[in-house]
């Protein structure tokens, strides 16, 4: 939609839905709405492509990497403070106060946007594939509901087995959908090219390796000691960790801005790879402190940084200009998609070791140490790939092939 009526106006929109969203979140009444709620707000995600692909259009290119690697990383700034609100929130004002002040950011943004950013003069004349979107999202939600409730249902009951055929059935029918169709809502064609599929797995492995350590360090923290495991902090005191952890966030990304352009994205992508492989492991045995915590959780940040900002500096260096919208976004849906199964497999982990108390579930070390473990290997995985498939020789032998064609 982005490259059809406009990338500016798309940002808005999805800014719009994102603080409804919230507000129904803020007011549920039951799980369901809320759930509904959490949908909505989902579509502020796509603001992050969309913005360094907005960025790219309107900004100066001499300050483009550097405002571009910001961009994606500068939620690091808003991170250092939000810890400490958080658990104000939560302690005075309980789950929906965060809400609410989702809502306030989001409004803010959207004035801010209205008022200060010029539209991209670029467009693509295309259709826009509703069905495709419908598959999609319909086969990877199924898969997810199916694994999600393996532990509850058994992972060889009906229930589960069918929804994961079923997902698979529909993604198949995304497939050949998107074959068929003119302008499918991703383009398979661009996985094709080994450049951008680079950026697709590298991104989501590493993203995933993101996502479980930002689930991991607040359970961690905040679970009871006495367990082999657990800080007992609070909510507020929690900020002790996640500030700093935020901070190396931006502190990473601003080193990519800065020095992309003599290292080049690739190379720091493998820098935060190793980070983010050095902190899962640290996790795996080293969990019982604070100032073990701090310490992987300061690598986890920088290595987080440098691989979201190295992202959309290799989108923007690989990418066609009247492609950037399609080829973001469909890079954003690999790193989201696969991103969003990661939880999912470590909450198995956890509940399968996992006993019932009047305070909730208690979690087994051992659930904990195999989620470290599948953070390291994300990252692991990712480099291997780096230095093999992904390979500078094959990267380059398939931008001249590309650009061949192009001639």
């Amino acid at each position: 939609m982005a490259d059809i009526y406009g990338k500016r106006l798309i940002l808005l929109l999805v800014l719009g839905l994102a603080g409804a969203g919230g507000v129904v979140a803020a007011l549920a009444p039951s799980m369901g709405v809320l759930i509904a709620g959490r949908c909505l707000e989902g579509l502020s995600i796509a603001g992050m492509f969309l913005s360094y692909s907005l960025m790219r259009d309107i900004f100066p290119k001499r300050i483009l990497p550097l405002a571009i690697s910001l961009c994606v990383t500068g939620t690091g700034i808003f991170g250092a403070f939000i810890p400490l609100l958080v658990g104000v929130l939560l302690e005075r004002f309980g789950f929906r106060g965060l809400f609410w002040v989702d809502v306030a950011v989001i409004v803010l943004l959207f004035v801010v946007i209205l008022l200060s950013t010029p539209e991209s003069p670029l467009r693509k004349p295309a259709t826009l594939d509703v069905l495709g979107g419908f598959l999609l999202g319909g086969g990877i939600a199924l898969i997810l509901i199916g694994i999600s409730q393996g532990q509850a249902w058994g992972w060889r009951s009906v229930g589960v087995i069918g929804f994961v055929i079923a997902g698979l059935l529909v993604l198949g029918a995304f497939y050949l959908w998107s074959r068929r169709h003119r302008d499918p809502v991703v383009d398979l064609v661009v996985f094709t090219r080994r450049p951008i599929l680079m950026v697709a797995v590298t991104s989501a492995l590493a993203y995933a390796a993101f996502t479980l350590s930002s689930a991991l360090y607040p359970l961690l923290s905040l679970a009871p000691p006495g367990n082999g495991y657990g800080l007992g902090l609070t909510p507020t005191a929690y900020a002790v960790i996640a500030t700093p952890l935020s901070l190396a966030v931006v502190v990473g990304g601003f080193l990519v801005g800065k020095l992309v352009g003599r290292l080049g994205g690739r190379r720091w992508m493998i820098i935060g790879c190793v980070l983010l492989l050095v902190s899962g492991l640290l996790l795996t045995v080293f969990n019982d402190t604070v100032v073990q915590l701090l310490i992987s959780s300061l690598i986890a940040g920088a290595g987080t940084g440098m691989t979201m900002a190295a992202v959309p500096n290799l989108v923007v260096e690989y990418a066609p200009a009247d492609d950037q919208g399609s080829i973001a976004g469909s890079v954003q849906v690999a790193t989201s998609a696969f991103s969003s199964i990661a939880p999912v497999i470590m909450f198995a982990f956890l509940a399968s070791g996992a006993t019932m108390t009047a305070a909730g579930p208690l979690y087994a070390e051992t659930g904990y140490q195999s989620t470290a473990l599948l953070m390291a290997g994300f990252a692991a995985l990712a480099l291997l790939l780096l230095f093999t498939v992904f390979a500078p020789r094959y990267i380059s032998r398939s931008l001249k092939a590309t650009e061949s064609v192009t001639v």
